[in-house]
């Protein structure tokens, strides 16, 4: 019984730092990157779209994200 638990427990705090170490890796400092727009979403006709596809995510210098969307709505 106890042993079940503990077993459980732990598959449970494993994913918890699998997922913090996944987060911890989307930080970034310096230079920007598109990678920090990946799990952005937008209204697209009525549900969340990712924003990479609906428009061109790309770097203008080493700090702004230029963000085209394919469509005007």
């Amino acid at each position: 019984m106890i042993s079940d638990v503990k077993k459980n427990a732990e598959q449970k705090m494993n994913k918890t730092l699998e997922t913090l170490k996944v987060d911890f890796g989307k930080i970034r400092t310096g230079r920007a990157h598109t990678g920090i727009l990946d799990h952005v979403t937008v209204d697209y006709y009525g549900s969340p779209t990712l924003i990479s596809q609906v428009a061109n995510v790309t770097l203008i210098d080493s700090r702004p994200i230029c963000v085209q969307p394919w469509e005007k709505i």
